[in-house]
Parts: structure tokens; sequence; C-alpha cells
């Protein structure tokens, strides 16, 4: 039943019926859960438009369950969104190396250091110490190719495929590798950077983990909306 008015939603382009609004704040908790799962799937759909009904419903209903409901559906859905756009992630630990005859060539490569579990390197079949001779086919020719190797990543997104030239053992080698998104928790590459040289770093920025760094990039998505209060 839940699908089917979601479905007819979808095709009129219209707001929620309020039966669907109501039964999110319902005294049964099954019919809480299932509305706000028929919510979530419009809201997959509505874009911007949903998401301001979702912001002005969490500001301004009468019931504290259907505000808590319509921000849970909003924070999945904009966390979905952001994700997306967030830049491309390999997972690796680097360090710089000179080239030369017996590594590959005149230059300078990225040395696989760390190779972090679950993430695009280990399933690409990356090793510590391989070294990244080229990315896309293009190489590096100074002593920051670490840096420079870390940026052309960060202009990608997830779900870019690239090609790297290794070598390993002495071997040249081909991997395809596809990019997952860069962990919030990460922050960004090239707001990292002037941390690297900072022994007191650490100290002064905790870390924090993924579903923290998560909610805070929602946060910062609230504090963004000016969508008004829908009229009551």
């Amino acid at each position: 039943m839940a699908a089917m008015v979601v479905a007819s939603m979808l095709a009129a382009g219209l707001e929620p019926p309020q039966k669907l609004i109501e039964e999110l704040g319902a005294e049964a908790y099954p019919d809480r859960v299932a509305a706000e799962k028929a919510l979530q799937a419009w809201a997959e759909s509505g874009g911007e438009a949903a998401n301001r009904w979702l912001l002005g419903e969490h500001r301004s209903s009468d019931n504290p369950e259907i505000r808590r409901r319509a921000l849970s559906v909003l924070k999945s859905v904009v966390l979905k969104e952001l994700t997306r756009e967030r830049p491309g992630f390999v997972g690796i630990g680097m360090a710089s190396v000179k080239l030369s005859d017996a590594n590959g060539g005149e230059g300078y490569g990225v040395e696989v250091q760390l190779v972090n579990p679950g993430t695009p390197a280990e399933k690409a079949g990356l090793r510590v110490t391989d070294v990244i001779i080229k990315l896309n086919g293009k190489g590096w020719t100074k002593a920051d190719a670490p840096h420079e190797f870390a940026g052309r990543i960060e202009d990608m997104r997830a779900g870019d495929k690239v090609q790297l030239e290794i070598r390993r053992d002495g071997k040249k080698e081909d991997i395809e590798l596809v990019l997952a998104s860069r962990p919030w928790s990460a922050g960004l590459y090239s707001q990292n950077v002037p941390l690297r040289g900072d022994p007191f770093a650490a100290r002064r920025r905790p870390p924090i983990d993924e579903r923290q760094a998560e909610s805070e990039a929602f946060q910062a998505w609230i504090e963004d909306q000016q969508t008004p209060a829908p009229a009551r």
C-alpha cells in the first residue's frame, strides 16, 4: 500500500498526503516506521523541493515525532547528495620516491606505504612498496608527487575509473581503480596540507569518527538553508 502511495505522489509531483504525514506521528511504532520509509522513497526522487518540504515540516510541525522523522529522512537524503559530490578517494599512505631505470624511469613516483582496508586501493590489489609511476598516463617530475597525485584525485568523484601504471617487484603493471567518495572524517586533502608540517595540529583538532563528521556536514547544510517555515 505504501509503495502505491509513493508512486502516485511521484507521478503527481505533489507533497506527501496528509495521511502519510499524520502516520509519521502515529501511536503504533510500526506505522511510524512504515510512514518514514514511504517518505524516504518520496524524498529520494523529489530533489530540492522535497528537501525544502522536509526542512519546513521539521521546523514547523506541532508533533515532535513528525519533526524528528522529517529530520531523519532529510539527513539521509542530503548526505547521499553531498557524498556524491565529495572528492575521489583511493585509500593509501604515500611517500615520494626518486625514479631510476630500475624502478620506472626518470622523475618521481608515489610509493605506497599503507593500504587501508576496504578502500579502492585494496580492492584494486595495490600493495605496500608498489610505486605509482603514472596516473591516467601522466607522471611527475617533482618531489611533491604524492601531493600532486592527491590533488588530481581530489578533482575527481566517486565512481570515476583511473588507470595506474605501477612498478612492482621490478616490473611494470597496469591497474584500473574505481574511486570511492572521500570519507567525511578525512576532511579535504587540500585543506589538510598546511597542517602536515605542524606537530601540534592533531592536538588542536582531535580526530573524529565518520558518523560525527557526517553529522557536522549535515548541520552545516542546515545552517546554510534559509527556507522559511510554511504558514499554518
